[in-house]
């Protein structure tokens, strides 16, 4: 997954993503984790770890918490994690997460590392359960 994101291949990896929500068994949706974003977190948090990766969660900023970053070599990713309790829900959402990422300048901090910060935004429906849509754009 972090391939896909290295190669700007945004749109595979949002698929990537809904393929891995899709084979998680209902069962363990009883008791509501569709509805919480920590779920998702913590999926994606683990998918990453698997590669190794250089990982920050809930990290503290001047401004507020980012609620994922990846750091690679030569890139920086931001993450911002919403869950949509009814899909048509979704744009306003990813509005939202971009605006808190550029309001609350979490990507700042990386900027003098001379390297690409990508912004994404992951809405997760809770009725879905899965990626619902994403957003990205460089700082």
């Amino acid at each position: 997954m972090i391939e896909l994101l290295e190669n700007h291949h945004f749109q595979d990896f949002a698929e990537k993503v809904t393929t891995y929500f899709a084979g998680v068994p209902h069962e363990w949706h009883k008791d509501g984790l569709a509805g919480k974003e920590s779920w998702y977190a913590t999926a994606l948090y683990f998918s990453f770890c698997t590669a190794n990766a250089a990982l920050c969660v809930e990290e503290s900023t001047a401004h507020g918490r980012s609620d994922m970053v990846l750091i690679t070599q030569k890139e920086v990713f931001l993450f911002e994690f919403k869950v949509a309790a009814q899909e048509k829900d979704k744009d306003k959402l990813l509005d939202q997460a971009m605006a808190q990422i550029r309001g609350k300048e979490y990507g700042k901090k990386y900027q003098n590392r001379g390297q690409p910060v990508h912004l994404l935004a992951l809405v997760f429906g809770k009725e879905e359960r899965s990626l619902l849509d994403y957003r990205h754009d460089l700082m």
